[in-house]
């Protein structure tokens, strides 16, 4: 199954986490004191089992998944 691909941060000034997230198909523009922006770029990703759906946390951290979206949690979210 397909899923979209979003964050609950949306600013990235860390350079380790930018490269992280642009494995998997996120894209970022330099913003106000070079924090680094998430752009609109909504990658898409293919998991088919659980195994894996457990083997993407491992790598990428806690999520929340809503339909078809898997929403990385990785800053803050009301």
């Amino acid at each position: 199954m397909k899923f979209e691909l979003s964050t609950s941060g949306y600013f990235y000034p860390d350079e380790a986490k930018r490269v992280k997230l642009e494995e998997i198909g996120f894209t970022f523009k330099p913003s106000y004191f070079m924090e680094y922006k998430i752009t609109d770029v909504k990658p898409e990703i293919e998991i088919n089992t659980i195994d894996e759906l457990i083997q993407f946390t491992a790598k990428y951290g806690e999520i929340i998944v809503s339909g078809e979206t898997i929403k990385l949690y990785d800053d803050y979210l009301e």
